[in-house]
């Protein structure tokens, strides 16, 4: 945080736009600083005294020897390589993100036949793909939180697991990989109704 302040304060430290945002975030700084114990020396050069939060990709081996994950590793590697790392190339725009995008972000440019094709399916197709993907995510956080603390919500979020697994296959293929092993009763069953 204290990086990206001296690098906001350096380029827009004269723009009076910026001064509500530059004085709540050194009083943030200075209130984390305190709370978390950070040293004047860690304070002083963060780069050298502090190490960054991984980023996802580097969360798999952080502080580990790759040739032994745990599963939880091995797992999140997995969902890292499978699904969000599209997402974030797409998200960060970087040049595999953008030929996934491509034809959606350049559809006004296509001639008016392709440009229906692709506003009228592949451009829901590809919507309806990435809610799916993030409420996948969403829900392998809520397991994982559950299955460290115990909350108690384990039939609740077992429901969401069956709803999301009746219809996206990856669901299913995620839960296999991960939750059977928490909740060995499975993805309840619908009820069949007379």
């Amino acid at each position: 945080m204290k990086l990206e302040y001296e690098r906001t304060l350096k380029e827009y430290g004269a723009d009076p736009a910026w001064n509500a945002w530059l004085t709540g975030t050194a009083k943030l700084l200075d209130e984390g600083t305190r709370q978390f114990g950070i040293t004047a020396t860690e304070a002083s050069n963060p780069k050298k005294g502090i190490s960054l939060w991984p980023n996802p990709g580097q969360m798999v081996n952080f502080g580990m020897d790759p040739a032994h994950l745990p599963p939880d590793r091995k797992f999140l590697g997995y969902l890292n390589d499978w699904h969000y790392r599209e997402l974030s190339a797409q998200a960060h725009l970087s040049f595999f993100g953008m030929t996934r995008l491509g034809a959606l972000v350049s559809r006004r440019d296509a001639p008016e036949e392709k440009r229906e094709i692709i506003e009228n399916k592949f451009y829901p197709q590809h919507r309806g793909v990435q809610v799916a993907r993030t409420a996948i995510l969403l829900l392998t956080l809520i397991s994982e939180l559950e299955h460290y603390f115990s909350f108690g919500l384990s039939p609740r979020i077992l429901e969401i697991w069956q709803v999301l697994a009746a219809s996206v296959p990856d669901a299913q293929e995620i839960f296999k990989l991960r939750y059977a092993d928490f909740w060995s009763t499975g993805i309840p069953q619908a009820s069949t109704a007379p």
